[in-house]
C-alpha cells in the first residue's frame, strides 16, 4: 500500500524570545462553551454557533480552536449513520472556517496547519488551506497521530471489512476476535511509503509519538490485558512499561486522544477511566515506571509554561506543577 498525496509542504519553525508574547490559552470544551485558561485567568466563551460545540480535537496555527459541531447520529448503538462538521473557531468562538462534514475526529499537525480529518467511513483525509486530499490507506482507520516534524502519521487500523457494527454483532467468537485485531501503521508523508508495526493477536492501538520522533509509546493487549509499551522506530524493538508482573494491574490504561507529553518528554499526562470514576486525571513516566493519579478530571492540557491544566468534576480548571 503507498499514500500519495498530490501535494508537499514545508514545516517552517518559528522561535520567539521568552516574554515577547503573552501566553497562549490552554482550550477547553464543557457543555456547549469554550474555555480559555492561561493558569492564572480563564476566560469562559459562549459562542453563538450554529450547532453546538461536540468535542474540541485541538488547536490550529494562530490559537484557533478545531471542534466538532453536533454530535454524530449513531443508531442500534453502533450502526454509525452520519458524521460531524469539523470547523476551525477564531481565539474568541466564532467560526472561521469550516472544515469538513461527516466527519468523526480532526487532528491538527504540530504546526496546526494541517488537518487529518477522520471521516464517518473511517477513512482519513488530510487538509490544508481548504483542500482535502484522500490517503490511500485500505484499511479503516479509528485513532491518529502526527509525528513531531509533520512527515509522518501513526494510523491505527483494523481489518478491511471492520465495522462498529459488525464488530459488536458478530457471528461467531472466530468472527470477532478476527474483527477486533488492530494494528498500528506508519505512513510517511513525504515518500508515500506506509508499513505495518504491529502484529501482535488482538488489539494495539492509540499510538503517540514521543517528542524527539524516534519512538512510539502505544496501547496493547498481548501482555494479556492492556497495557503501556515503547517501540523504537528505527529497530522495532519494543519495551514493556506497565502490567509486568502477573496480576499487577495497578497503572489503567488510557483514553485514546487524551495523551499529552510533560517535562520534555519524559512523562505522560492522561484520561483514564477507574472503578466509581468516569474520568481520572493520571501520569506516568516512561522511564522510571513511576505512576500518580492525579484527581477526578477530563481533558488534559499543557500550558505554555509546562504546568498540567485539566477539568475537573465542576467543569474548573485546575493546573498542577510549577513553571
Amino acid at each position: 500500500m503507498r499514500i500519495r498525496p498530490d501535494w508537499k509542504w514545508l514545516s517552517v519553525c518559528c522561535f520567539f524570545a521568552a516574554g515577547l508574547l503573552p501566553a497562549a490559552p490552554a482550550f477547553f470544551a464543557a457543555e456547549g462553551k469554550l474555555l480559555a485558561s492561561t493558569g492564572e485567568k480563564t476566560e469562559t466563551l459562549e459562542p453563538d454557533l450554529p450547532v453546538p460545540i461536540h468535542e474540541l480535537h485541538g488547536m490550529m496555527a494562530g490559537g484557533r480552536p478545531l471542534v466538532t459541531l453536533g454530535a454524530p447520529e449513531i443508531s442500534h448503538g453502533y450502526e454509525l449513520e452520519q458524521g460531524s462538521t469539523l470547523a476551525i473557531l477564531t481565539s474568541g468562538g466564532a467560526i472561521d472556517e469550516y472544515v469538513a462534514t461527516d466527519a468523526l475526529r480532526g487532528y491538527p499537525s504540530p504546526s496546526g496547519k494541517t488537518i487529518a480529518v477522520l471521516k464517518s467511513d473511517f477513512s482519513v483525509t488530510l487538509w490544508r488551506e481548504g483542500t482535502e486530499t484522500p490517503l490511500a490507506f485500505d484499511k479503516p482507520v479509528t485513532l491518529v497521530a502526527w509525528s513531531p516534524d509533520e512527515s509522518k502519521l501513526c494510523l491505527t487500523a483494523y481489518p478491511e471489512d471492520w465495522t462498529p457494527w459488525k464488530a459488536n454483532n458478530p457471528e461467531s467468537e472466530e468472527e470477532f476476535l478476527r474483527l477486533i485485531d488492530s494494528n498500528l501503521w506508519l505512513a510517511d508523508l513525504e515518500s508515500g511509503g506506509v508499513r505495518q508495526l504491529t502484529d501482535a493477536p488482538g488489539y494495539d492501538y492509540s499510538g503517540v509519538f514521543t517528542p524527539d520522533g524516534r519512538s512510539l509509546f502505544f496501547i496493547s493487549s498481548r501482555a494479556g490485558r492492556g497495557a503501556f509499551f515503547l517501540m523504537d522506530l528505527e529497530t522495532s524493538g519494543l519495551r514493556q512499561l506497565t502490567n509486568l508482573e502477573p496480576g499487577s494491574y495497578d497503572v489503567p490504561v488510557g483514553r485514546s486522544d487524551t495523551f499529552v507529553w510533560l517535562d520534555k518528554g519524559s512523562r505522560l499526562a492522561y484520561e483514564a477511566q477507574e472503578i466509581g470514576e468516569k474520568a481520572v486525571i493520571r501520569t506516568f513516566d516512561v522511564t522510571s515506571g513511576a505512576a500518580q493519579r492525579l484527581a477526578p478530571g477530563t481533558q488534559p492540557r499543557v500550558l505554555d509554561s509546562g504546568r498540567l491544566a485539566y477539568l475537573d468534576k465542576s467543569l474548573n480548571v485546575v493546573v498542577t506543577g510549577k513553571e
